[in-house]
């Protein structure tokens, strides 16, 4: 039969593992002595991975003589919650007809569609684990693992730390993880042994974040939930990439990250009046403003200075400023990936967790989130956010530099809400992203527009501090930057207003 495994994993490093093996604080929580395992898995699938695609792993594991078969079920959850079938196997080979959970072995079968399965990936473990107990009387097996990743064509090793808890309270989880966290470099990790071993060897590249996909009939607490545990393994993911090294994109999708946990934690943490959601949706905000800078410089050189190149009389001042914004760059990007690496980020990281596991308290004289509705949250919610939109651009054409970047803001406001509920929703949703981007799009050109003379500004001043002559260079080229952009942005005003229009014209697909 199926059984339910909630743990929190964390990835560390060699010098952790070793410090954690002789933490005197675990060895006070232990029930009993230490014990040390080698174990080898296999991990199969279909050719095409169709089982890995449906977050659903199938494991062989030897331990000793004995081989085991285990089918374990991510349902959404990224491997902090899973369903779990386990069983001594006879033979040496997957084996369907041995999977004892009758329900389960039908899923797979209608999955696999008569498709055969293969060795896929291997991991090597030597486990050291723990019973601990908490204050509370939780029960938690705590194991340290040394791993190799295998797939055939590569491997990479690692450590683990893994939580997972026996008996008791999903709290007593947390009660042990935040003292280590706070003390050591964990990071909370919702990539699972099998898809570390799968992709070992290869160099991870940023992507865009995936759609948001809410279960049908989701509560706001389930709700919450998803994109909470969708949005952290995207974040975590990308974390990895920009302490590796510079990665605008990588910068970029953390930052998309970070926005979509803030649109989710204030919206419902103001419906719902949580304090500790909206003291999450502050963190996440200033999360994301220590990268802002790295970013905004990156955006500068790209779609600033470049551009603008041939409206500039004086290349080597032009090259002054581009050196200008590299030094500036430099010194954001270590300060971005030095935030990456604080224990108020990995904190964040459990909190959100917490939140996702255990759910939340809802302030005096409201619902309990787990009877509304995500459906009809998303309309209270939209409408609001739409409303305070439409305000701002009744008269578009008249806004103010500053009126406008804050009309972007509420646009963001109301996009980010609208990615989190859309899978709800059947009709009109992309029509209305759609407009939305493009005229996001448009605000987003003029607002780098207006923000780019203060920056100009600042790095003409660097420069005339070094050099006089320089600095009366590059402040004139500085000029032929920003007057060739303005011109431009003076030219695309009424497209944008164009665009506004069509979008006030598309019917919010939360109303159909």
């Amino acid at each position: 039969m199926q059984s339910r495994e909630t743990e929190l994993k964390f990835s560390l490093d060699a010098a952790t593992y070793a410090r954690l093996k002789r933490s005197k604080r675990l060895k006070e929580l232990t029930l009993e002595p230490a014990k040390t395992r080698h174990f080898v898995s296999t991990y199969y699938d279909t050719k095409d991975g169709r089982l890995a695609g449906a977050g659903i792993a199938w494991r062989l594991r030897r331990d000793g003589r004995a081989t085991v078969q285990t089918i374990k079920i991510a349902n959404g959850h990224a491997n902090l919650v899973r369903s779990e079938c386990e069983s001594p196997l006879r033979g040496t080979l997957p084996d369907l007809d041995q999977v004892p959970d009758e329900g389960l072995a039908k899923t797979l079968r209608a999955r696999l569609e008569g498709f055969g399965i293969e060795p896929k990936a291997k991991t090597d473990v030597r486990r050291t684990a723990r019973r601990l107990k908490t204050e509370r009387g939780d029960i938690v097996e705590m194991a340290l693992d040394a791993i190799t990743f295998s797939n055939g064509s590569a491997e990479a090793a690692g450590h683990e730390l893994e939580l997972e808890l026996e008996a008791g309270d999903v709290a007593g989880l947390f009660e042990i993880a935040r003292p280590l966290v706070a003390a050591h470099p964990l990071e909370l990790s919702l990539i699972s042994k099998a898809e570390r071993a799968l992709h070992a060897g290869e160099l991870e590249q940023p992507a865009k974040a995936p759609h948001i996909v809410l279960p049908g009939g989701a509560s706001a607490l389930e709700a919450l939930s998803v994109v909470l545990i969708q949005t952290m393994r995207h974040l975590t993911r990308h974390a990895a990439i920009a302490r590796q090294g510079e990665s605008p994109e990588a910068i970029h999708q953390i930052r998309v990250s970070l926005r979509r946990q803030r649109a989710a934690l204030a919206s419902i943490g103001r419906e719902f009046d949580c304090e500790r959601l909206l003291a999450l949706a502050d963190l996440a905000r200033d999360l994301a403003q220590t990268l802002s800078e790295a970013r905004d410089l990156d955006v500068f050189e790209d779609e600033i200075l470049k551009p603008a190149k041939e409206a500039v009389a004086d290349p080597g001042a032009l090259g002054a400023l581009s050196a200008a914004v590299a030094d500036r760059r430099l010194a954001a990007w270590s300060r971005a990936q030095a935030a990456l690496g604080t224990p108020i980020y990995r904190l964040y990281l459990l909190d959100l967790a917490e939140v996702a596991l255990r759910g939340f308290p809802a302030g005096e004289g409201k619902p309990d989130p787990g009877a509304v509705s995500a459906r009809e949250l998303a309309a209270q919610i939209l409408d609001r956010r739409l409303t305070k939109a439409r305000a701002l651009a009744e008269r578009f054409m008249e806004l103010s530099i500053i009126e406008r970047h804050d009309l972007r803001k509420e646009l963001k406001k109301l996009r980010y809400p609208s990615e989190m509920f859309a899978s709800l929703f059947d009709k009109g949703v992309k029509k209305y992203f759609d407009s939305l981007a493009q005229l996001q799009d448009d605000l987003g050109s003029l607002n780098d527009v207006a923000t780019a003379r203060a920056l100009l500004h600042e790095l003409v001043a660097t420069i005339a501090a070094k050099d006089t002559g320089a600095g009366a260079a590059a402040a004139f080229a500085a000029g032929e930057v920003a007057g060739w952009h303005v011109h431009r942005s003076q030219k695309s005003l009424k497209r944008v207003m164009k665009h506004w229009e069509r979008f006030v014209a598309t019917e919010p697909f939360w109303r159909r």
